[in-house]
C-alpha cells in the first residue's frame, strides 16, 4: 500500500445490513447490539469525504429463539482500510405473551361548555409482555384518553395512553381513532 500526502483517518459509523427472523412468539429483549457501532478508515482525503458510514455484509438470521452473537465482516469501500474487518452483533431474545383487552377511553381538555359522544366508548388494546414479566403487569395502570381540545376542527380524534411499563409493547390500539358528537351545552 502507498501511503500519499492526501492520506487521512475518519470516524464513521457502522450500519448493521440485516434480515432477522425470530421464532413465533419470541422478540428481541433491548436493540441490536452492535460493537464497535463506530470505525477508522484511513485513506484518500477526498475520498473519506464522501462516506459518511460503513455497512456490513448480510446478516441472515431464521427462527432465532435463543441469545447469539455473531460475527459479522465489515464491507469496507476499495481503495479504504481500517484496522477493524469485522464486529461482533449481540441478539438477546427472549419468549412475550400476547394480551387483548378491552378499555375505556378517558375524555380530556373538554371546553365547559360543551359535551362529548365518543364511538365506541370502548377499544380493545393488545399488548406483548415478557413471559418472565407477565406477573407483573397490572392492566388498570394503562390510561387511553383523547384531548378533546381540537375537537371542533378534526373529523376523528386519535387515542392517546399512558401508564405502560418498559416491559409492556403496544401492538395494537383498535381502532385507534374515534368519531365523536360534540354538543354544545
Amino acid at each position: 500500500v502507498s501511503f500519499s500526502v492526501n492520506r487521512k483517518k475518519k470516524e464513521v459509523s457502522i450500519v448493521l445490513n440485516s434480515d432477522i427472523n425470530l421464532r413465533k412468539e419470541y422478540w428481541l429483549m433491548d436493540k441490536l447490539l452492535v460493537e464497535p457501532n463506530s470505525v477508522y478508515l484511513y485513506g484518500d482525503e477526498a475520498l473519506l469525504e464522501s462516506i459518511t458510514n460503513v455497512t456490513t455484509n448480510l446478516l441472515r438470521v431464521n427462527d432465532l429463539s435463543e441469545d447469539a452473537v455473531y460475527d459479522v465482516a465489515l464491507d469496507l469501500p476499495a481503495s479504504v482500510e481500517s484496522n477493524t474487518k469485522s464486529v461482533l452483533v449481540h441478539l438477546d431474545v427472549e419468549p412475550f405473551i400476547e394480551q387483548v383487552i378491552t378499555k375505556n377511553v378517558e375524555i380530556r381538555n373538554l371546553r365547559e361548555d360543551y359535551s362529548i359522544k365518543i364511538f365506541p366508548v370502548d377499544v380493545t388494546v393488545t399488548l406483548r409482555i415478557s413471559k418472565d414479566k407477565y406477573q407483573l403487569l397490572e392492566l388498570d395502570l394503562l390510561n387511553l384518553y383523547i384531548d378533546a381540545s381540537n375537537c371542533e376542527t378534526e373529523k376523528t380524534i386519535a387515542i392517546h395512553y399512558e401508564n405502560v411499563p418498559d416491559f409492556v409493547k403496544i401492538v395494537r390500539i383498535f381502532p385507534d381513532q374515534l368519531e365523536y358528537l360534540l354538543i354544545k351545552e
